[in-house]
């Protein structure tokens, strides 16, 4: 049975300077018994395990680059560790576009375990990217809690004697903000595009702002919109 591998001590984020928070991409370190690992990981099926923290730190250093400008891509290289050196053996370098350039170190090629240490550095990389899948469902779902849950809150308040205090009333309340969440998604679904364009102009701008409120709520933003 599939299930997930924890390997975030082996991941670091490197700022670009001691005095900012932005990331300069994404470096993985690996060991000899790391390598067997991730083989049998990768063997029966398992995915990286994402903590929150992680989730948030790869977002940022995938969409976010300085605090004036949005990322033009993201930088993921593998270190090889072996008798206390960490050698650079493979990057990889993904555009926004979604275009893949790949560079291996020349005592990669020639090392012993070239083959596992491409295969963890692939298998790395396939958890990264998956993880940066726009979840356009989410957005929908929470519109549509969302507007529907205000409008009961609104009929609450207009009539709060008449509901608050009736448990049949109540009942019925969580009944039709359910049945509203469903008509609305089903709604929604149809300008699902637009709504997408909505959310990224409105991360963009938020990400970009010189507020410290604003890039604040851009970053907790990027806890929900991917998978």
């Amino acid at each position: 049975m599939a299930k997930t591998i924890n390997l975030e001590k082996y991941i670091e984020f490197p700022t670009l300077s001691k005095s900012t928070d932005t990331f300069a991409g994404i470096n993985f370190h690996c060991h000899g018994q790391m390598l067997d690992k991730i083989q049998q990981a990768q063997q029966r099926g398992d995915r990286l395990h994402f903590s929150k923290q992680l989730r948030t730190n790869l977002r940022c250093c995938a969409l976010l680059g300085t605090s004036s400008y949005l990322q033009s891509g993201l930088s993921i290289c593998t270190y090889y560790h072996q008798d206390g050196y960490a050698e650079p053996v493979m990057k990889s370098l993904i555009s926004t576009d979604g275009e893949v350039i790949n560079q291996i170190s020349g005592d990669c090629l020639r090392h012993q375990l070239y083959p596992q240490l491409t295969t963890a550095h692939y298998w790395f990389l396939q958890q990264i990217t998956r993880k940066l899948v726009w979840q356009r469902t989410l957005i929908v779902d929470l519109l549509a809690w969302s507007i529907a849950t205000l409008l009961i809150v609104a009929l609450i308040l207009a009539y709060p004697q008449g509901i608050i205090t009736n448990i049949v009333a109540l009942v019925m309340a969580v009944i039709i903000i359910w049945i509203l969440q469903k008509i609305l998604k089903f709604l929604l679904s149809f300008k699902a595009k637009a709504i997408d364009q909505w959310a990224i102009a409105k991360f963009l701008s938020f990400s970009i702002s010189p507020q410290p409120w604003q890039q604040k709520m851009a970053k907790l933003f990027l806890q929900y919109i991917v998978v």
